[in-house]
């Protein structure tokens, strides 16, 4: 656990390193993902752990598989597809190009271990900007704590709360249980 190349191996950057357990050892925190990993969700849905676990999805036909690759749900995911458009450019370019106030939701997977707090600021200047008056955002990360709940951020949590209930909702229906924390932040 004190090799970094090992913690890379695991997925985990350097920059998760420092947030994953708050200053608890590496060991404890990884052995109680682990265990959050394989006793929080059924196995016949818990692809995550199969995954981790096995390299593989139970089977046999869509048993264990995520919902975008169960058969049953082809048709439904081949008439969708033509409302995806595919853009090639980084989220805050992205964002940059939209125009005020036409996004509902914004999920930012774990994005937030890998900024610093000026990118972070900049991200949700963006966000806002964007962002309906309705405008849902959700994020994990590495460790329990929000960045946004940080001194340093405290102008940020003038435009926005964080969702106690819903980011503990969140927190339960996450399968990969890496994570420490889910957030979910609504614009006051």
């Amino acid at each position: 656990m004190r090799v970094p190349a090992v913690l890379s191996g695991f997925g985990i950057a350097p920059s998760q390193r420092a947030r994953l357990g708050a200053g608890r050892p590496l060991q404890e925190v990884l052995h109680e993902r682990l265990l959050r990993l394989i006793e929080r969700h059924p196995e016949e849905v818990n692809y995550f752990a199969w995954q981790a676990l096995a390299r593989r999805y139970p089977g046999p036909g869509d048993r264990g598989l995520p919902l975008d690759l169960q058969r049953r749900q082809f048709a439904r995911m081949r008439n969708g597809a033509g409302v995806i458009i595919p853009v090639h450019a980084g989220l805050l370019e992205f964002l940059r190009g939209l125009p005020a106030r036409e996004v509902d939701a914004v999920a930012l997977s774990h994005s937030h271990d890998w900024l610093n707090l000026e990118a972070i600021r900049t991200l949700w200047d963006a966000i806002d900007r964007v962002g309906s008056e309705r405008v849902c955002v959700v994020f994990r990360t590495a460790g329990a704590e929000s960045p946004l709940e940080r001194a340093e951020l405290a102008t940020l949590r003038e435009s926005w709360r964080r969702d106690d209930e819903r980011s503990a909702v969140g927190f339960e229906l996450d399968r990969g249980a890496i994570h420490g924390g889910f957030h979910c932040y609504l614009r006051r």
